[in-house]
């Protein structure tokens, strides 16, 4: 197998507590065609409280939104814990640094601490994959189908759920959710949108979508599940860690019924910005269902990550409650 590397670097600025930078590493993961049906459930369950942790500040059950106890679906009951990257880079996320087996169970352990502090409300463990890849001219790369029906058949087998995330690149947001909807004919399947990378100069500048875009790819999203007899709610993940990224986000609707928005707080550093990020984020009260990022240290990298990680518990007492937690 041939991986034909082009790296890209992104810099992204925080707007209210400082710099966040995110670096990013892409290559071209070549492209094939055609998917099948995947059984799903996906639980786990944690049983000792990690040291230092407080269940009467972080009981998730008696904070969770109520968006998500009334929109049903996997977040109605259960926080989602996920772990990000490519699956054929050791670069762009924990989710390719190792073997598919030992990811997974290495998830199965994070959430499992969630678990044992949040409460009567479950976890489910997720792999966020990134699907379409942003290239230096802006180009976007798909994933190797085989490789992505490894990933989503083994995650079906395994009780785990999975996120598919275009970087849209230079194409559009309606372009990039109608490549991806063949595969919510897997029950355990959800998307993603990375506004971060949607445009003409990545590396150069942060991108951006409209709001009237991400109310297209939820109407997308909404009316193929529903035009094909497909199960629902499905969640759509869109990123945020610059005001920029979603242009006139008021404007957003969160009204699909077979839709969950996930509004996500993306970006690095030490906790004081990454709570500056998300509170940014929280006052788009328009879109109540919250994503929280986190970025593991990295021997080989200097900077670019959390210092220090945020533990479970600190994650826990954001307010309001994540319902959706992703580890890079």
């Amino acid at each position: 197998m041939s991986m034909n590397l082009r790296p890209v670097l992104a810099t992204a600025l925080l707007l209210l507590a400082g710099p966040l930078l995110v670096a990013e590493f892409t290559f071209d993961p070549g492209s094939d065609a055609e998917i099948g049906p995947a059984p799903f459930r996906s639980d786990d369950a944690g049983e000792e409280l990690p040291p230092g942790a407080d269940p009467a500040l972080i009981r998730a059950d008696e904070r969770w939104p109520r968006a998500a106890r009334e929109s049903g679906g996997i977040v109605g009951d259960a926080q989602v814990i996920a772990y990000y990257g490519h699956p054929l880079s050791t670069f762009m996320g924990v989710l390719g640094e190792t073997a598919i087996a030992d990811m997974t169970s290495d998830l199965k352990a994070r959430a499992a601490e969630y678990d044992a502090i949040n409460g009567e409300i479950g976890v489910a463990p997720a792999f966020h994959i990134i699907y379409g890849t942003v290239y230096e001219d802006a180009s976007i790369g798909i994933l190797r189908q085989a490789k992505l029906l490894e990933y989503i058949e083994f995650a079906a087998e395994n009780e785990v759920i999975v996120f598919l995330d275009h970087q849209i690149g230079d194409g559009t947001v309606e372009g990039a959710i109608e490549s991806m909807l063949p595969y919510l004919r897997f029950p355990h399947v959800h998307l993603a949108i990375d506004p971060e990378w949607a445009t003409t100069r990545p590396g150069e500048e942060i991108g951006a979508i409209t709001a009237e875009e991400l109310n297209r790819a939820q109407d997308m999203i909404d009316e193929h599940l529903r035009s094909n007899g497909l199960a629902g709610p499905r969640m759509l993940v869109v990123h945020q860690f610059n005001y920029r990224m979603i242009e006139n986000r008021e404007r957003v609707r969160a009204d699909y019924p077979m839709v969950q928005l996930i509004h996500h707080a993306d970006g690095f550093g030490p906790p004081e910005h990454k709570r500056a990020s998300w509170e940014f984020n929280v006052l788009a009260g328009n879109m109540p269902l919250k994503g929280f990022k986190l970025f593991y240290p990295k021997s080989w990298r200097d900077g670019g990550y959390d210092d220090p990680l945020m533990s479970p518990a600190d994650v826990l007492q954001l307010e309001p409650v994540p319902v959706y937690i992703q580890y890079q």
